[in-house]
């Protein structure tokens, strides 16, 4: 009883951290910068009714909103985190982008050789390496967006080492990952979800903001929208750098539960990377419904040693 006590309140916390916490931030801007013009449509006037009651049904109303918008917000993230990974953008926008973060890689990649020849500046080298490390390492693999591009590196991680493909086996490196891990995995993304949501509720209010500085002959609401423009912009910034700690928590996973992973699956782990890599890669295949064959993976399977060429 204590252990799905603990799990429950734990699943709640982050939920509270990564969408009520940044659904309740938005909720008290809009009331603080807009309501006092909107107040005045005929659809605002359930809410003055309330409102007028007093200060419990006040906070009760609040209360209700804040979770309503954390659900439709996280049940909507994956749409939410397509748009701020670049996939939903127009391809002429996507393609300046691509452009643009290409051009990015390849001048810290030069500056990180030119450091390295020279053996100097080992504290900026280090700092490269880690940009580097929110980049994908094939080219062909960048996105427009830093979001979408640090998202793929951490997918890319465990099929360019290990030829293992840790979106399709996401579930079943989950269920044999320690609970340490999985806690750390979790936290880290909620850090991300939370920065990711505030962003897209400063967005909005900056779109209702200039809307209402249009409408209502508020033209001071426009610097309002500017400043919640910069502050998502700041936003996705923390969401980005976030990335780190779910960088590292996902390579942990992989890098340690894949041993795991293939006990769990019925093989013994071959003695070299080459027939390790067949391995995931054919399960990889096999996960994505590609109808890869795994009978050729049969002298693999657990029971007396053989060959692993």
């Amino acid at each position: 009883m204590g252990d799905i006590l603990k799990a429950v309140t734990s699943g709640f916390s982050r939920f509270a951290l990564s969408w009520l916490l940044p659904s309740s931030a938005a909720i008290a801007l809009f009331a603080i910068f807009l309501y006092p013009y909107w107040q005045k449509f005929a659809g605002m006037r359930p809410f003055r009714e309330v409102i007028r009651t007093g200060f419990l049904e006040t906070t009760v109303l609040i209360a209700f909103l804040a979770l309503l918008l954390s659900l439709v917000f996280a049940l909507a993230s994956l749409p939410i985190y397509r748009l701020f990974e670049g996939y939903l953008l127009p391809s002429t926008i996507a393609t300046a982008l691509k452009r643009r973060r290409l051009a990015e890689v390849r001048k810290l990649r030069r500056r990180a050789e030119m450091l390295n020849r020279r053996k100097v500046g080992r504290n900026e080298w280090e700092v490269i390496q880690e940009r580097l490390a929110n980049y994908p390492a094939a080219d062909d693999s960048l996105l427009p967006t830093r979001l979408g591009n640090a998202y793929k590196a951490i997918e890319r991680y465990g099929h360019e080492r290990f030829g293992l493909d840790s979106q399709a086996l996401w579930y079943e490196l989950h269920a044999v990952a320690s609970g340490n891990l999985r806690k750390d995995s979790d936290d880290a993304r909620s850090s991300v979800d939370f920065f990711v949501a505030l962003a897209t509720y400063l967005l909005v209010l900056a779109l209702l903001s200039i809307a209402t500085a249009l409408t209502s002959q508020a033209p001071h609401l426009l610097v309002v929208a500017a400043i919640f423009i910069y502050l998502a912009w700041l936003a996705y910034g923390a969401a980005v750098r976030n990335m780190t700690d779910l960088r590292y928590a996902i390579q942990a996973i992989v890098n340690v539960n894949r041993v795991g992973l293939m006990s769990s699956l019925g093989y013994r782990m071959p003695q070299s990377l080459a027939a390790e890599r067949r391995i995931w890669r054919a399960w990889s295949l096999s996960a994505t419904g590609n109808g890869d064959s795994l009978e050729r993976l049969d002298k693999f399977r657990a029971g007396p040693p053989a060959s692993d060429s």
